[in-house]
Protein backbone atom coordinates (compact mmCIF):
# COMPACT_ATOMS: atom_id res chain seq x y z
CA UNK A 1 0.00 0.00 0.00
CA UNK A 2 1.42 3.38 -1.01
CA UNK A 3 1.15 6.29 1.39
CA UNK A 4 0.88 9.72 -0.18
CA UNK A 5 2.00 12.72 1.81
CA UNK A 6 1.46 16.22 0.49
CA UNK A 7 3.85 19.10 1.10
CA UNK A 8 1.84 21.88 -0.56
CA UNK A 9 2.67 25.19 1.08
CA UNK A 10 5.67 23.75 2.90
CA UNK A 11 9.34 24.63 2.46
CA UNK A 12 11.75 21.70 2.46
CA UNK A 13 15.47 22.32 2.99
CA UNK A 14 17.58 19.61 1.38
CA UNK A 15 21.29 19.51 2.23
CA UNK A 16 23.64 18.07 -0.36
CA UNK A 17 20.81 18.52 -2.82
CA UNK A 18 22.64 19.29 -6.05
CA UNK A 19 23.47 15.71 -7.05
CA UNK A 20 22.69 12.08 -6.42
CA UNK A 21 20.44 11.09 -3.55
CA UNK A 22 20.01 14.70 -2.38
CA UNK A 23 18.71 15.77 -5.80
CA UNK A 24 16.38 12.75 -5.90
CA UNK A 25 15.02 13.70 -2.46
CA UNK A 26 14.55 17.34 -3.54
CA UNK A 27 12.72 16.18 -6.66
CA UNK A 28 10.42 13.88 -4.68
CA UNK A 29 9.52 16.60 -2.16
CA UNK A 30 8.99 19.07 -5.02
CA UNK A 31 6.69 16.70 -6.86
CA UNK A 32 4.74 16.32 -3.60
CA UNK A 33 4.12 20.08 -3.68
CA UNK A 34 6.95 21.38 -1.51
CA UNK A 35 9.01 24.45 -2.28
CA UNK A 36 12.68 23.47 -2.19
CA UNK A 37 15.56 25.19 -0.43
CA UNK A 38 18.52 23.43 -1.96
CA UNK A 39 21.85 23.50 -0.11
CA UNK A 40 25.17 22.45 -1.62
CA UNK A 41 28.81 23.44 -1.11
CA UNK A 42 29.19 24.35 -4.78
CA UNK A 43 27.16 27.47 -5.72
CA UNK A 44 27.20 26.65 -9.43
CA UNK A 45 25.93 23.10 -8.87
CA UNK A 46 23.20 24.35 -6.51
CA UNK A 47 21.98 26.87 -9.10
CA UNK A 48 22.13 24.31 -11.89
CA UNK A 49 20.14 21.78 -9.84
CA UNK A 50 17.49 24.43 -9.08
CA UNK A 51 17.27 25.21 -12.79
CA UNK A 52 16.66 21.51 -13.47
CA UNK A 53 13.94 21.38 -10.81
CA UNK A 54 12.34 24.58 -12.12
CA UNK A 55 12.19 22.98 -15.60
CA UNK A 56 9.99 20.30 -13.97
CA UNK A 57 7.74 22.95 -12.43
CA UNK A 58 9.28 22.72 -8.93
CA UNK A 59 9.91 25.93 -6.98
CA UNK A 60 13.53 25.96 -5.84
CA UNK A 61 15.93 28.43 -4.24
CA UNK A 62 19.66 27.58 -4.03
CA UNK A 63 21.44 28.07 -0.69
CA UNK A 64 25.13 27.44 -1.27
CA UNK A 65 27.05 26.82 1.97
CA UNK A 66 29.48 24.34 3.46
CA UNK A 67 27.74 23.05 6.58
CA UNK A 68 30.38 20.52 7.65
Amino acid sequence: MAVEIGFAGQVVLVTGGATGLGLAIATAFGKAGGRIGLNDRDPQRASQACDELAAEGIACQPFPADIR
